[in-house]
């Protein structure tokens, strides 16, 4: 039994909450809101994409869109996601990781579509927000009291997002609308993923610097 409760407190000492690393975290989310602007990064270009959308009866076409170009919006608006996971090792050694969620974030495009009805090409725009439940995981390690390293950023595996009509109109049925979306859903979650691990990662790894392990 002594054992037994030995291991559980060795296990508590590994992976634990700790408010100064919760703290911590939550003073480079806040340098970061006030930095990304000026850093490019919010707003921040989005890349053009193309969908398509297949026929899927005899009263309706082949549907091309084009999106030319648009923005990543919310980057500076995120928090985190519970405590954050403390792990220690080797002494002094410290590494943790902290959840933030991705629901801030939106992508703002202007497309031009063709095929939805009898108009050679028309323009919409769109607006995509990150589902709230999307998360990523922030890891940094350093010594007690040194300067902390940041060390990478997961983003979930699944990204879910709702895409919305903001002006014009896309004259689609449900089931080609539903493919339209997973279509816009698997582009932008690339071009997501692609900047919160790069240009973002940067500018988290210069905001945890200026910063020693708690």
């Amino acid at each position: 039994m002594f054992a037994r409760v030995l291991l559980i407190a060795a296990a508590a000492s590994v992976a634990c909450g700790n408010p100064a690393v919760d703290s911590l975290m939550d003073r480079v989310l806040s340098d970061l809101k006030n930095q990304l602007n000026t850093l490019g990064l919010d707003p921040v270009r989005a890349s053009p994409f193309k969908v398509f959308v297949a026929s899927n009866g005899p009263f309706n076409r082949d549907v091309r869109a084009n999106f030319t170009e648009g923005s990543i919006v919310g980057l500076s608006g995120l928090v985190r996601n519970r405590d954050c996971t403390y792990l220690r090792a080797g002494g002094s050694n410290r590494v943790f990781g902290c959840e933030v969620l991705l629901g801030s974030t939106q992508f703002m495009m202007n497309v031009d579509v063709e095929g939805d009805n009898a108009m050679r090409y028309h323009r919409i725009s769109t607006g995509t927000r990150i589902d709230n439940g999307t998360r990523a995981l922030i890891m940094v390690r350093g010594i007690q009291g040194n300067q902390i390293k940041f060390e990478s950023i997961k983003v979930d595996s699944s990204i879910t997002s709702t895409t919305k009509v903001l002006r014009g109109r896309l004259e689609l049925n449900a089931p080609r609308f539903a493919e339209f979306r997973r279509q816009v859903n698997q582009n932008i979650s690339a071009q997501l993923r692609k900047t919160l691990t790069g240009p973002y990662a940067q500018a988290l790894s210069n905001a945890f610097a200026r910063y020693t392990m708690p």
